[in-house]
């Protein structure tokens, strides 16, 4: 698979896993004309200063854009500069003929072009990076630079282990790695200090256009039904009715155990209803943050989806299938509605249309339960940050690698010639563009509208292919490319509340406050079981409990912490 849907899968596994790896030792960048220290001295941009051309941080977009590798190769090193870091990988990646996690294009573009090559002092399974790290960090063995999430992050910077990147980001990151920064401030600022300093790369995910979970519908028994896209939810029960009495669904609306998966999800139901669980929230009122799940418009929700579970539109199962039982029946034609993210054409809904070539699953908005706004949500997108030792003799290499990383991945035929399934992850540094989806749908969605790829990007002409598979041979291998990339796909759904700032992030923006962190699994829980039961058919006042339970078990204190943490 590609690229795209990597990462897709990767957001999954993120969801639930704090990952990533990197870090160092020597010293730190002084801010003379010549950067590196040593036997190694950095050329191009990096030496003493040359009044006759621009710099760096002067260099427009257009100048850059005509020689990017160029751009790259200015910043080389005249001697080769060997950094370490932490590295984990997956076991399903799969590399070139001759390539592997050590030695691949990438990092061979980056030893080329910049002179550096990357030494790991381990590599281990994502699974195991976080235990591996912890180790490292408790006995001092640091690396250059290395990946750490949010609570690890700020606990370096209470520690004074990480060095000061802003200097070395204002001199050295190319006018493509700014743009990045300026498309979501927000995300970026994340890694600014109390006194104002870059501690650290952030990664900001995918973009806002990733984050909703949207409604997806068996487009085929809607147009033999005659129906139009539900506008109200009570015209989607409507249209879940429809489906189990003229179309043979068993229920109406597919819902898994999880509740609140990726695919097969009640999100969608609270966000009709205004409600938006799970994340936290500025009380408009009193300024002051709450957390999303015990507030009253949930009740409200809840009472919905019971009234759906009485009704029979969801399962009576529901509480004990989990994911892979509700995608079979979504492939056997037992439901024809879904609450789900961006990427559900690629899996499950591509195995529906191999399994029947009429069951095409069609994205739609979820419908508001009233006239007011529907407002999607989301988690705070920043996982991760890169950082780099204090001790290190090479802390701009790690902007030098960000640059690097842009250009490669703007362009993947620099780095994975011949095999796009190559992870891109695969090499020592990458800094995720927040703004790539958005401006990869834009630029697809127009090329396809026309029916011409002239324009895209080598990347994006990928993309267009796939897409072609779907459009002109109704191959389910370009389904998933086609149901989300496109103007009638997922991001053309969300696009408009990207655009209309529609789209709510969690106000906790990075580490769980540490009282709250240690209980935030019994709260979970908690949750969980509360809902479940509800939704079930027992008395809607158990939210009330619910909500008493919460505070008392560690929520009103942890609400405390937050407020102190992120409401400054």
């Amino acid at each position: 698979m590609k690229k795209r849907v990597f990462k897709m899968i990767m957001c999954m596994a993120l969801v639930c896993i704090m990952l990533f790896a990197m870090y160092g030792c020597g010293q730190q960048d002084t801010g003379d004309a010549t950067q590196a220290t040593g036997d190694a001295q950095a050329t191009g941009d990096v030496q003493a200063p040359d009044e006759t051309r621009p710099s760096v941080a002067d260099m427009t977009m257009g100048e850059y854009l005509e020689d990017p590798v160029g751009f790259i190769r200015s910043q080389r090193y005249d001697e080769l500069v060997t950094l370490t870091s932490f590295k984990w990988e997956i076991a399903a990646w799969t590399f070139p003929e001759g390539q592997s996690v050590h030695d691949n294009g990438y990092s061979r573009f980056i030893e080329e072009h910049l002179n550096i090559r990357v030494e790991y002092d381990w590599v281990v399974d994502v699974s195991q990076y976080e235990t591996r790290l912890s180790l490292a960090l408790a006995s001092g063995d640091l690396p250059d630079f290395f990946y750490v999430d949010p609570a690890t992050f700020i606990m370096l910077q209470e520690d004074g282990l990480i060095a000061d990147m802003t200097d070395v980001f204002t001199r050295h990151a190319s006018p493509r790695t700014r743009e990045i920064t300026d498309f979501f401030p927000e995300g970026f600022n994340s890694a600014i200090d109390a006194d104002g300093n870059l501690m650290g790369l952030p990664q900001m995910g995918a973009g806002t256009i990733a984050i909703p979970t949207i409604l997806w519908v068996r487009s085929d028994w809607m147009d033999a039904a005659g129906l139009d896209a539900p506008s109200t939810m009570d015209e989607l029960i409507d249209m879940a009715v429809i489906f189990m009495d003229d179309f043979g669904a068993s229920y109406g609306i597919a819902v898994d155990r999880a509740m609140f998966g990726g695919i097969n999800s009640i999100l969608g139901v609270f966000n009709a209803f205004h409600a938006h669980p799970n994340i936290w929230l500025r009380d408009e009122a009193t300024g002051e943050l709450v957390f999303g799940s015990i507030q009253p418009e949930v009740k409200t929700a809840l009472q919905a989806l019971q009234d759906m579970y009485r009704d029979g539109i969801i399962s009576a199962e529901f509480g004990v299938k989990d994911t892979g039982r509700v995608n079979e029946d979504i492939i056997n034609g037992e439901v024809g509605i879904m609450f789900g993210l961006n990427w559900a054409g690629y899996w499950p809904f591509n195995d529906a249309v191999r399994a029947n070539p009429e069951a095409i699953w069609r994205p739609m908005s979820v419908p508001s339960a009233d006239s007011n706004p529907l407002y999607y949500q989301g988690p705070w997108p920043v996982t991760s940050y890169v950082v780099a030792s204090r001790n290190s003799n090479f802390i701009e290499a790690a902007i030098k690698m960000a640059n690097a990383f842009n250009v490669v991945s703007d362009d993947p035929s620099y780095f994975l010639p011949g095999d796009v399934g190559a992870p891109w992850q695969s090499g020592p540094l990458w800094f995720e563009d927040p703004s790539s989806d958005y401006i990869n749908h834009v630029a697809l969605a127009d090329a396809v509208s026309r029916m011409d790829p002239s324009n895209l990007t080598v990347a994006r002409q990928r993309d267009f292919e796939q897409i072609m598979l779907w459009v002109e041979d109704g191959n389910p291998d370009g389904f998933g490319y086609y149901a989300q990339l496109t103007g009638h796909g997922s991001f053309g759904v969300i696009r408009p509340y990207v655009n209309a700032d529609r789209i709510r992030l969690s106000e906790m923006r990075g580490a769980e406050p540490p009282g709250l962190a240690a209980v935030a699994s019994t709260l979970n829980q908690l949750q969980e079981t509360f809902f479940t039961r509800i939704i079930m058919g027992e008395p809607i006042e158990l939210f009330d409990q619910f909500v008493s339970d919460w505070l008392a078990m560690g929520g009103e204190a942890g609400t405390i912490e937050v407020n102190e943490m992120y409401n400054r």
